[in-house]
């Protein structure tokens, strides 16, 4: 299908009727508040909501249409709020199950940025795009309490976790650095920063990203922080599955791991003459 804001016609007797097609999500959750402005804006996030889903939750409609995990993994959780999603969750988390099961026998439990994957972004994939497994399991479970589906994906997880630590150079017990050499994508389209340079693509330089050849990575904030910051995620959500399940020793050795992760973070990263506060 394709999806569109405006279209014209020209001299041509017709009528035009646009149907709004998506997957069929109950809606749950309502915000309204005095301002009709701030009203017409969640009006327009509801429908983004809803447009982005076509049996899987797709990064744009009006582009690639695809199931990008960045995207899919930073809206869950706002999505649960306002729909009825645990089908449709459940059905995205098997296709990211298949999908690294057929990457399996090259990446060894890593997982592309597209589910399914239809050879369009990389794999190994930029830390804060695999996360969506992790992520997006977990909050299937907090708000869902579905002990099924974190017992069917436990193993998946964990699988891509391991993944990472050998990206980081760590070991059983040590979970390395995923340093910033192994993102490619960065802080994608920073609303922070709104240079007209063509090297930073936030803010105006993102509008026109797409009318020039320039390839240009988005990096407001640091890629090495990103990446760590998602690495402990990812410890401490299989550590908090593995104390649901009884997975005892799991749940010793990741929060280990989420720890070490941590501080290997802090000593990396911190600055204490620019985060005084931190």
């Amino acid at each position: 299908g394709t999806a569109f804001q405006n279209h014209e016609t020209k001299n041509i007797p017709i009528q035009v009727e646009a149907l709004f097609e998506h997957s069929d999500l109950q809606r749950t959750g309502k915000v309204q508040t005095s301002s009709p402005l701030l009203n017409k804006i969640i009006h327009a996030a509801e429908y983004s909501q809803l447009g982005t889903w076509a049996s899987l939750p797709t990064g744009c409609t009006q582009r690639e249409r695809r199931g990008w995990l960045g995207d899919a993994q930073l809206a869950s959780e706002g999505q649960m709020h306002t729909l009825f999603t645990a089908p449709a969750y459940t059905k995205f988390l098997d296709d990211i199950a298949l999908t690294q099961i057929d990457e399996w026998d090259m990446h060894n439990g890593s997982i592309p940025e597209v589910c399914p994957n239809y050879g369009h972004g990389s794999i190994p994939p930029d830390p804060p795009f695999g996360a969506a497994y992790a992520v997006i399991l977990w909050n299937t479970y907090r708000y869902y309490s579905d002990v099924e589906a974190l017992r069917t994906h436990y193993d998946g997880v964990k699988a891509f976790a391991e993944s990472l630590i050998t990206r980081a150079r760590g070991s059983n017990s040590n979970p390395g650095i995923l340093n910033k050499s192994l993102s490619t994508h960065g802080d994608w389209v920073s609303v922070a920063n709104t240079s007209t340079s063509a090297t930073t693509c936030s803010g105006k330089a993102a509008l026109d990203h797409y009318a020039n050849s320039t390839c240009c990575l988005f990096m407001e904030c640091p890629d090495a922080v990103l990446n760590g910051f998602y690495y402990v995620m990812q410890f401490r959500i299989l550590a908090n599955a593995a104390n649901v399940l009884g997975k005892l020793d799991d749940k010793v050795r990741f929060s280990q791991l989420a720890q070490s992760a941590a501080e290997n973070l802090r000593r990396t990263e911190y600055s204490p003459v620019e985060c005084p506060d931190a």
